[in-house]
């Protein structure tokens, strides 16, 4: 199946984001500098600017020298580990992803985008636990789980559980054609 994955991203510093995108306000200082460059990276990826190495440079330098809180580490994680997963290294996208709710349990970022990359690597059984956690952890955008939970119940075959999120999903973002599409594809038969 041919389908548009959506991931939901989490940034360190607020932004104007494209339609659909999620932002996460935390406040590192100002002086951070590789912490804010990091954040900006993985906005401009989300939003499908051209690739820029600096980025995942800097959050890896944010981790490793800036004195972050925990929250902060967390977010530069999820920040890195999207940028790894821009570039389809899924494996340490996931292993920053791990890092983060490690860091903070209660980031529904952290599980959603695992979630996001182990469907991309196909792993749709290790993906719904995730995308279960990160709806009890009451993400700000809880349409964009339903749409990704649609995608795995659909792949582990479940078709009526696929078709219960991606409705969820609309419900939710009545304005977001994805969902839509996928519900397009359903025929309800009543027995």
């Amino acid at each position: 199946m041919n389908r548009m994955l959506i991931g939901l991203l989490v940034l360190g510093v607020t932004a104007a984001l494209a339609a659909g995108a999620q932002a996460w306000t935390h406040h590192e200082p100002d002086n951070y500098g590789f912490f804010n460059a990091c954040a900006r990276a993985a906005h401009d990826s989300s939003v499908g600017a051209p690739w820029d190495p600096s980025g995942m440079d800097a959050c890896s330098k944010s981790i490793d020298t800036e004195p972050l809180s925990d929250k902060g580490m967390a977010f530069a994680h999820v920040n890195r580990g999207i940028l790894r997963a821009a570039l389809k290294h899924y494996k340490w996208a996931i292993d920053d992803f791990d890092s983060a709710a490690g860091l903070d349990p209660y980031l529904a970022e952290a599980p959603l985008n695992r979630a996001w990359a182990e469907i991309a690597l196909k792993q749709y059984a290790k993906a719904l636990p995730d995308l279960d956690r990160a709806l009890a952890l009451q993400p700000k955008d809880r349409s964009r789980v339903f749409y990704n939970r649609g995608i795995v119940h659909e792949e582990l075959g479940d078709v009526r559980a696929a078709y219960r999120d991606y409705a969820e999903a609309a419900q939710l973002s009545p304005n977001w054609d994805a969902p839509k599409q996928e519900l397009a594809r359903f025929k309800v038969v009543t027995k």
